[in-house]
């Protein structure tokens, strides 16, 4: 799940007091999930510059610029982190050439 039930009652009651159903809930993470697996399809990697590219080639509006540029800001915020943990380049590089859909997509699963 990307957004939790509390979550979106939290974003909708800035608004209005609002409940989101369950089902229109569930619909609204599968649309995400799938968003991502075209981002991450595109992309053919789960490199941080590759899929900047598969987010643009998915979501070529002002809505693609923009959450790519929170997403930038939200991932210098992690590694300012004191417990974040970077990747070696080895691992990155290996990545890159080892990627495969189905097993990212196993590890949507997980997420």
């Amino acid at each position: 799940m990307y957004i939790s039930a509390h979550s979106a009652e939290a974003i909708l009651s800035d608004f209005r007091p609002l409940k989101l159903q369950t089902d229109a809930l569930s619909f609204l993470n599968l649309l995400l999930d799938d968003i991502l697996a075209n981002i991450i399809s595109s992309s053919r990697s789960i490199l941080t510059d590759r899929l900047k590219t598969g987010l643009l080639k998915t979501i070529p509006t002002t809505i693609g610029k923009d959450a790519l540029l929170e997403a930038e800001m939200e991932l210098r915020a992690y590694w300012q982190r004191p417990n974040a943990v970077k990747p070696s380049s080895a691992q990155l590089s290996a990545s890159e050439y080892s990627f495969s859909l189905p097993s990212m997509i196993e590890v949507r699963g997980l997420l």
